[in-house]
């Protein structure tokens, strides 16, 4: 049985599932439906390698039994959460998502990286506190023989900007130093739905 008190994601391609009963633009339309009717789970679609696939993202506590179903999801893994606060308030800006194609042979650095990050969990929260963030989630998963990182965060107008002096935060640099593992001739277009 999965952790709620962790965020969770899943991966489902549209037109691949298993087990379907409806046609792709049937089950999608049903699953934003559901997702509109659950507080905060959002679906993104992006087109991976070609395809098309619905992007999840439930928040930590949440619960909806339309992802329970017997269609082919990928549950991917927890990498990095940092939380500053549970803000459910409609008002806050779009959420934001963002996947990623790591370079080949670069797996095993989302490890250590998602290590560090634990570590530096309290510096992470004011990370993104100064990018005006509320929360920010990544996850990692497999599709064929390439890693991805899917990324969700949730920006908010409300929090104060930063001043320009601040000295730069440890994790900013280990950040930057796992960005030198993505792919960056890979653009992958994500699009919010729900």
């Amino acid at each position: 049985m999965p952790d709620i008190a962790q965020p969770r994601a899943f991966i489902a391609s549209i037109g691949k599932r298993e087990n379907s009963q409806f046609s792709a633009s049937d089950r999608l339309a049903h699953e934003i439906r559901s997702a509109r009717s659950v507080q905060c789970v959002r679906i993104f679609k992006a087109c991976i390698d070609g395809a098309d696939y619905l992007l999840t993202y439930m928040p930590p506590g949440s619960t909806c039994p339309t992802y329970q179903a017997d269609e082919c999801k990928l549950q991917v893994d927890v990498r990095s959460d940092a939380f500053q606060s549970i803000c459910t308030d409609s008002t806050n800006d779009d959420p934001i998502a963002a996947v990623i194609k790591l370079k080949e042979g670069c797996t095993w650095q989302v490890e250590h990286w998602a290590a560090q990050l634990a570590m530096l969990n309290l510096e992470a929260k004011e990370s993104i506190r100064r990018e005006r963030v509320i929360f920010e989630t990544w996850f990692s998963f497999p599709l064929g023989r390439s890693v991805y990182l899917f990324a969700y965060m949730q920006p908010s107008h409300f929090l104060p900007k930063s001043k320009d002096d601040l000295s730069q935060l440890e994790v900013d640099a280990i950040h930057a130093e796992f960005k030198l593992t993505w792919d960056k001739t890979i653009k992958i277009p994500v699009r919010l739905l729900a």
